[in-house]
């Protein structure tokens, strides 16, 4: 989770370096929490059973 959350920073870091507009990335971040977020609710779906 450390390695994914410094890639995740240094990704939101280059996006806005190169000139990424805001609604770009806050939809680009929103669609990497619901990812994660999906993924999490599978992995405790699974855990449950």
């Amino acid at each position: 989770m450390i390695n994914i959350s410094k890639d995740f920073l240094y990704y939101i870091r280059n996006s806005f370096d190169q000139g990424y507009h805001l609604m770009e990335t806050l939809r680009r971040m929103t669609i990497f929490v619901i990812g994660t977020l999906g993924v999490l609710i599978l992995v405790l779906m699974e855990g449950d059973y």
